[in-house]
Formats: C-alpha cells, structure tokens, sequence
C-alpha cells in the first residue's frame, strides 16, 4: 500500500492534508498490461493517479484507433477529469501498457477539493498543458510527416517513457496505434532495420540508434 511519502515524492506541490485525504478517500488498484480501463462513450466516476507503470490513451473510429498520449508516474488522466466534472461521456479510450498500479479518486471528491486545496487546480492546470502540447504534436506529426517518420518518432517516444530500448509490441499493436495497418508497418519496419535503426525478432523490437 501506497504511503503519504511515496504519493510525496511524485506530487510534492500538493498539500499535506490533500495527499492525506487521496489516501483516505481512493481505491489502489493493481491492473495487468493491456487491459482497458476507459472505454468511449463510458461515464467517469473516478479519475485516476497513476504510482506506477503506464497508461495510454487513445482515439477509435470504427477499425482505427490513434495514440493520444502516455499518462507516466504523478500524472494523471486530463480527459477523465474534465468528463468526470461534468458528468459527459468519455470520447477517448485509455488501456495500461504495463502493470500499472493507480490510485482512483472519485469525482465527487474531486470536486469538492478544487475549492479546499488550490494545488489541486495547479496539478490539472500543468496536465492540460502537457496533454495540450502532446495533442499539437500529434496533429503536426499527422498533418506534415510521412508513414516511416511517425513509425520512428512512436518507436523512440515509447522506448523514452518505458525507459527501455527492448519493445515487447507487436506489429498489429503498432498498426492500431498509429492508425495503419499490419502490413504497411511490417513493411516499414523491415526498412528501417536494413537502415539499421532497428532489430526485429517474436520477442519484439530493439532499438539501436
């Protein structure tokens, strides 16, 4: 279990008691990699925390899905906490990439913090801004760069928050994130490891640049 010094140290600019009362008023749930946590078109009654591993969220539409964004450690859900305060449904979806502990918080709790606790404000503040600029970096990627240069920027990004450069990740999960198919990314893939960027065996994909 999670204690006020470990929440602490990834939220150090909140309020003593408000990290007491996450404690006391949220759920800590272990969840395994690649299972769905938010589904689109579901209502949010918690917002999540996450301590550790990682969550991604994601945008479908009929058989496509694309990436957002990763939520890492002391960060939190933007998405789920602006649908949770007003009570609309979720219009992206969000999946664990790893085994990712999470503290949930309920909206209503929520809601009543945001007038005790002005950090409260502060830290979703901050998080509108990342996820405002990793959105204007997604639409620029999208809108001025090739197939090939997004496979490379998504490889590198999630070498970057998982802080490895071994990738367990399959074709089809490339695909899916990147809004292609399985057989245009193998294709691609194969291309940058003759380039050698990459090395690709079953177990996944090795970044060596």
């Amino acid at each position: 279990m999670i204690s006020v010094e470990q929440l602490r140290s990834q939220l150090p600019f909140l309020e003593a008691d408000l990290l007491q009362e996450i404690l006391d008023k949220s759920q800590e749930v272990t969840i395994p990699g690649q299972q769905q946590i938010v589904r689109e078109g579901q209502y949010i009654k918690t917002v999540p925390i996450v301590i550790n591993g990682l969550l991604k969220v994601i945008k479908g539409k009929g058989e496509k899905d694309l990436l957002l964004y990763y939520i890492k450690p002391g960060d939190s859900c933007i998405m789920s906490f602006a649908f949770g305060l007003s009570n609309e449904p979720s219009n992206v979806s969000a999946f664990t990439e790893t085994e990712t502990t999470l503290l949930l918080l309920q909206a209503d709790d929520i809601r009543k913090w945001l007038t005790l606790f002005p950090s409260l404000n502060k830290l979703f503040l901050d998080l509108y801004n990342d996820r405002y600029r990793d959105l204007i970096d997604t639409i620029s990627v999208l809108t001025y760069e090739k197939l090939d240069q997004r496979l490379w920027q998504y490889l590198q990004n999630r070498a970057r928050v998982l802080k490895t450069k071994d990738l367990h990740i399959t074709h089809r999960e490339i695909a899916n994130d990147l809004a292609s198919s399985r057989e245009v990314i193998s294709r691609l893939l194969k291309r940058l490891e003759s380039e050698g960027f990459i090395s690709s065996g079953h177990d996944g994909i090795k970044i060596l640049v």
